[in-house]
């Protein structure tokens, strides 16, 4: 009988430490620990989604913490494109989720 590897359960311990790498990475940091609300914008790939998901699974997971869950929210610009895709929208909603989904496995080093 083939053995079954179980998934770990995922907590606080094993989130990745993540430091800022920029000067505007440092103060979304700083502010954050502050309590102070978050309002983000720049070009793509300076890491705001990053950041931003990473700090909000920290605090999440932060037994002494108040929030209880992370809630994303994006919108699917394509809208009139999506009833076009193949499958489900179960299906065609993830591809959307998909960078998530990358994110995640990168914060707890997870293969899949």
């Amino acid at each position: 009988m083939a053995s079954v590897k179980k998934n770990k359960e995922i907590n606080h311990n094993n989130l990745v430490a993540i430091k800022p790498i920029t000067d505007n990475q440092k103060v979304v940091f700083e502010s954050f620990k502050k309590g102070k609300n978050q309002f983000m914008f720049g070009a793509a790939g300076t890491g705001k989604t990053f950041v931003s998901l990473y700090l909000a699974l920290q605090a999440v997971m932060d037994l002494k913490s108040t929030y209880e869950k992370v809630v994303l929210v994006r919108s699917l610009i394509p809208t009139r494109e999506i009833g076009f895709l193949t499958g489900e929208e179960e299906d065609k909603a993830a591809l959307y989720q998909e960078p998530y989904r990358k994110m995640v496995q990168f914060m707890f080093e997870k293969p899949n």
